[in-house]
Order: structure tokens, then C-alpha cells, then sequence
């Protein structure tokens, strides 16, 4: 009689760690992280966000990062994202001196603002704070580990955005972050809560694989074009999604097939945390999504369901 064999197949993410492990290195031996933390590193609360290190710390990087644009592109991101008038002009004398002297004597020099900012591998000791940071390049933190708070609120990622197979230990916070182009977590573990509040996904969101072993907040986040892949993810009960359809893509012929898919795998999530409202909410985007595919005489009872149910809703 022949036997069935079992095999214990670990999740991708968890086995791309392992491998990788003995090539992660410590944040001060990373240019980008010396360059963050020029007035020094963050040893407080994930609140810690207001003090005058993490201000000067975050005028040096925009200063940087900024370095090549226009007066006008300047003047420009200043209001667009509520930056002080001053905080993208050029390093002073007295502020250059510093940054050349955190250099001086590494093997490592200070980056070009034009190339990928790169994260990867890169294992953060303590609390990070990239509040209100602009990165204006290609931002690559796969399989980085968070060890401490991480904390991007208000960070812009003007370049896709690349989280994949990170690991964060405490609360993470990503509100109010605008990610302008894609955005993706692929099998990424957040082991503590992570906020997403606010957010705005512009160009595409990928979180599939990986878990949030607690609380979820996607509350009132804006995914402007395409809808976001959660397939394979594991969530805590407290996972929380906006239920306002202006916070979703606008169905469309481009869009309609995939976020018919991702919307399916939304409604299933909400079913199996026993959210039912979440669940219904879903399966109406789910329809309206499926009323772009196929022809007009067969989206028409979708449509019609669609529009029937606008109208029982507006009248709670």
C-alpha cells in the first residue's frame, strides 16, 4: 500500500530570510542610514518625532535628496507636502563640515541622491524615524529587520517602494505616507501593529504572503488607481478597511479584471474575520469591477444590482 508523504512547505518569505540571513548588515555600517542619522540615532519612544535630532536629522536628508532640483520643484514639494521654506535649501557650511566628518574615515561615502536607496539587508537596532522624509529614488528596504519602532509617517516615495520580506518586530507606522508610484510588501511580517491610516497608494499595492500578527489599520487609506493584492496574506481579528468607495479605484476597462480578482480575495478576508458589512461592501466592488468585463447584455444584471444597491444604501 503505497503512503502518502507530507511535506512541510514553508512560506517563501521565511525561507528567503534564513538564506539570507549571514548577509545582513548593522544600519551604521549603511551609507543611507549614516546620512539619516547624521545628528544622531533615535534611542526613545516610536513617539519620539518632534525632538531636534530627528528635525535636523530629516533637513540634512531632504536637503540631499533635494540637492538637484529647480528652485520652483523646491518651492513646489514645500507646499505640496507642508515642508518648512527652508528645509530643501543647501547644506551650510557648518552642516556639510558635519556630515564630511560622520564620514570621514568609513568605507563608505556619501551617496548620490539620483541612485536606488538602498536599505536592503540592512538590520535597524533601534527606533527609526523617517517622518516626513522624502525619498526621491528607488527606496529598497528588502529583508531589512526593524528591531525598534519604525516610523515613516508622512514620508513620500516619489520612486517605486520596496518592503519585500521585511521584517518589523514593534508598531510600524506608514500613515499619512504618499507612495507615487508602486508600493509593494510582498511576504513582509509585521510581528506588531501597523497603521496605514491615510495613506495614499497611487500606482499599485502588493502585499501578498506574509502576515500581521496584530492590529491592521487601513482606515480611510486611498488606493487611487488598482486595487491591492492582499492574496496569501494572514491578518489579525483587528484588521480594519475603509468601506467608502471614494477611498477605491474608479472601476474601469484597464482595471476591472484584476480588481474584480483582488476584491474577491478582500471579500473572503472580511468573511473570515466576521466582519459582514466589510464583506457585503466588497462583494458591491466586486460586482462593479465585474460589470466592466464580458458584453453589455451580460453586465446588465450586474449593473442593475449595482445601481439597486447605491440606492437602498443612500437611504439609511
Amino acid at each position: 500500500m503505497t503512503e502518502l508523504v507530507h511535506l512541510n512547505v514553508r512560506p517563501l518569505g521565511e525561507l528567503l530570510r534564513e538564506i539570507n540571513k549571514s548577509k545582513q548588515m548593522d544600519a551604521n555600517e549603511n551609507p543611507w542610514y549614516v546620512l539619516a542619522t547624521i545628528y544622531g540615532e533615535h534611542f526613545g519612544s516610536r513617539w519620539d518625532d518632534s525632538s531636534d535630532i530627528y528635525l535636523q536629522n530629516r533637513r540634512i536628508w531632504n536637503s540631499w535628496a533635494c540637492r538637484d532640483m529647480s528652485t520652483k520643484e523646491k518651492r513646489d514639494i514645500t507646499i505640496k507636502y507642508g515642508l518648512a521654506a527652508d528645509e530643501l535649501q543647501p547644506w551650510t557650511e557648518e552642516e556639510e563640515h558635519l556630515v564630511n566628518s560622520r564620514f570621514l574615515g568609513k568605507s563608505i561615502s556619501i551617496p548620490n541622491p539620483r541612485v536606488e536607496i538602498d536599505f536592503s539587508m540592512v538590520v535597524f537596532q533601534h527606533t527609526i524615524v523617517f517622518k516626513g522624509f522624502l525619498f526621491v529614488s528607488h527606496a529598497n528596504f528588502q529583508q531589512s529587520v526593524f528591531n525598534g519602532y519604525a516610523n515613516f509617517r508622512k514620508a513620500v516615495f516619489f520612486k517605486k517602494s520596496s518592503f519585500n520580506t521585511a521584517t518589523f518586530k514593534y508598531f510600524s507606522d506608514f500613515s499619512n505616507v504618499r507612495f507615487i508610484k508602486e508600493a509593494s510588501f510582498r511576504h513582509a511580517v509585521f510581528k506588531g501593529s501597523v497603521d496605514f491610516r491615510r495613506a495614499v497608494f497611487r500606482n499599485g499595492a502588493f502585499f501578498q504572503g506574509g502576515e500581521i500578527i496584530q492590529a491592521a489599520r487601513f482606515d480611510n487609506a486611498k488606493f487611487s488607481n488598482s486595487v491591492p493584492n492582499f492574496y496569501n496574506r494572514r491578518f489579525h481579528q483587528d484588521a480594519r478597511f475603509s468601506t467608502n468607495r471614494k477611498d477605491w479605484p474608479i472601476p474601469s476597462v484597464t482595471n476591472a479584471e484584476n480588481g474584480k480578482v483582488y476584491y474577491t480575495r478582500l471579500r473572503s478576508l472580511m468573511s473570515e474575520l466576521h466582519k459582514v458589512d466589510d464583506e457585503h461592501f466588497f462583494f458591491r466592488q466586486e460586482m462593479r469591477c465585474k460589470a466592466f468585463l464580458g458584453c453589455w447584455l451580460e453586465c446588465l444584471p450586474v449593473r442593475l444590482y449595482g445601481r439597486i444597491s447605491d440606492l437602498v444604501l443612500s437611504d439609511r
